[in-house]
């Protein structure tokens, strides 16, 4: 099965973005203090194969010759960006980078944006200083080595707009300090060892329009206070060890584009408030131990294109409001416990070109409007006591 489009990881374009909207001056004197700092990072760092610190030198000014490296008018660091992932109109330079975080990056008292993604290789654990960088709007470690918990000074970062951690090795519980970073926009945790339950305080984070925990070891249950994002259009729980019901707030989110809660442990029924979501284009909340029926309101999900809600244990008819999904491109329902007949109304869904049904308990004719759906690639009605 065709896995969801990942959002595009944007941030690597962040710098380039801010280098023409931050205050800089070629003719800035690096402050000494900021210069000591990044020499003392770069002290930390055992292995440059791609010589991204060549730059780096005490002799020559920092806010001039150094390369990642921008300052403002007078003379602080406001940006370091060494990026592994470096992109062009038609490039791509993929590199790494071996050494552990330096406290003294908490010296760099102006810095707002720090992007040290993709280097692979940095290890140990983050720096309780770094949550001095009171004037941070972007923090982004993702994709590299590093180990322990996220401390708990973050919460100081209260103008933080973007936070990416992902692709870790980090653990420990499911920080509660972000009840104070009400700025941030986009919270990407994914690919961790993060456990313990998603904190209630995440309903503070009003800002949010991108929360990404997936593939963690998250548990309990989806708090309700999760319904107050109303800002939020990416929503990514998946492959965790979450449990309980799917909470009716959900339906509150209202811009929500994109809804992963696949591979969990979510029992009850999908709540009739989903079809709130009119924006909702991507669906995701298979294998799970869903039960229940398929709440006929689902049809009102007017900008759906993939709906998979295969493995799991839901039962009932298939409503025939399902027919007026007329985006709806996927459609996986496989592995469950649906009886009764195919209704004539998903002839309706010209743009359908997967449907699986497979795997549940459909009896009667198959319907001859199937026959209709001229862009349908793979119609998968196996396992069913059918018939044409």
């Amino acid at each position: 099965m065709e896995a969801f489009p990942n959002t595009p990881p944007l941030y690597f374009f962040v710098f380039l973005f801010l280098s023409f909207h931050l205050p800089f001056s070629c003719n800035a004197t690096c402050n000494p203090i900021d210069r000591a700092a990044l020499l003392h990072f770069k002290s930390k760092i055992t292995h440059d194969p791609s010589n991204l610190l060549r730059t780096w030198k005490s002799s020559v000014d920092c806010c001039i010759k150094w390369e990642g490296v921008a300052c403002d008018l007078a003379g602080r660091v406001v940006n370091v960006s060494r990026s592994g992932l470096f992109s062009g109109d038609d490039f791509i330079i993929d590199t790494s980078m071996n050494g552990t975080l330096s406290p003294s990056l908490a010296n760099l008292s102006s810095l707002q944006l720090l992007d040290l993604s993709n280097l692979k290789y940095l290890s140990g654990p983050i720096p309780p200083q770094l949550g001095r960088l009171t004037h941070l709007t972007h923090l982004f470690l993702d994709t590299n080595s590093l180990t322990g918990q996220i401390p708990s000074t973050f919460q100081n970062l209260i103008h933080l707009k973007k936070l990416y951690l992902s692709s870790n090795r980090l653990s420990g519980v499911t920080p509660s300090i972000f009840r104070s970073l009400g700025s941030l926009s986009e919270l990407d945790l994914s690919g961790n060892s993060l456990s313990g339950s998603i904190p209630a305080t995440v309903g503070g984070l009003v800002s949010l329009n991108k929360l990404d925990l997936s593939a963690n070891k998250i548990s309990g249950s989806i708090p309700a206070a999760i319904g107050g994002l109303n800002k939020l259009t990416y929503l990514d729980l998946s492959d965790n060890q979450i449990t309980g019901s799917i909470p009716p707030s959900i339906g509150r989110l209202s811009e929500l584009v994109i809804l992963y809660l696949n591979q969990n442990k979510l029992t009850g029924s999908i709540p009739t408030s989903i079809a709130n979501l009119k924006s909702l284009q991507f669906c995701r909340i298979s294998e799970n131990r869903l039960t229940g029926s398929i709440p006929s309101s689902i049809g009102q999900l007017a900008s759906i294109q993939r709906l998979i809600l295969e493995n799991n244990q839901l039962t009932g008819k298939l409503p025939a409001t399902i027919g007026r999904l007329t985006s709806l491109t996927d459609m996986f329902l496989s592995n469950n416990h649906f009886s009764g007949e195919i209704p004539s109304s998903f002839g309706n869904m010209k743009n359908l070109q997967v449907l699986d049904l497979s795997k549940n308990h459909l009896s009667g004719p198959i319907p001859p409007s199937l026959a209709g759906l001229a862009n349908i690639q793979t119609l998968d009605l196996s396992f069913n006591p059918l018939y044409a």
